[in-house]
């Protein structure tokens, strides 16, 4: 009974002139009996031109900076992106975890990652 995986919620947010954000991560129940989550909720922070969060932030305590996050704040910084290799690096949903999320599903990120993936010539992500 190997069945698809896929994401069964996805929410998106924006900052606030200060860059700050709130999303509500409580589970809700899913009465399908044949579902189940597989993983824990996770956070991606991005804005372009600059290093995504979790994209490069692995040595940094990923998992404690989300428990944070989901329980009531963290700082995140994103560090510049200075070379061109790295504008390409972090230039489409796989490079920070979110390969399994449809892209219909995240319209509101895809719209800053195709200016960065326009910066690097690439062409957009529909």
């Amino acid at each position: 009974m190997d069945g698809p995986q896929c994401a069964h919620r996805v929410k998106e947010v924006l900052t606030d002139a200060e860059g700050r954000f709130s999303i509500d991560a409580s589970l809700r129940l899913d009465w399908n009996p044949f579902t189940y989550v597989l993983s824990d909720p996770t956070v991606a922070v991005y804005y372009p031109g600059y290093t995504p969060f979790p994209g490069a932030h692995r040595s940094v305590g990923i998992e404690q900076t989300i428990e944070l996050m989901l329980k009531g704040g963290a700082v995140v910084k994103l560090p510049p992106l200075k070379t061109k290799e790295k504008l390409i690096e972090f230039a489409d949903p796989g490079s920070i975890h979110l390969s399994g999320v449809p892209n219909h599903r995240m319209p509101t990120l895809l719209r800053p990652m195709n200016l960065q993936r326009k910066r690097v010539g690439f062409e957009r992500i529909y």
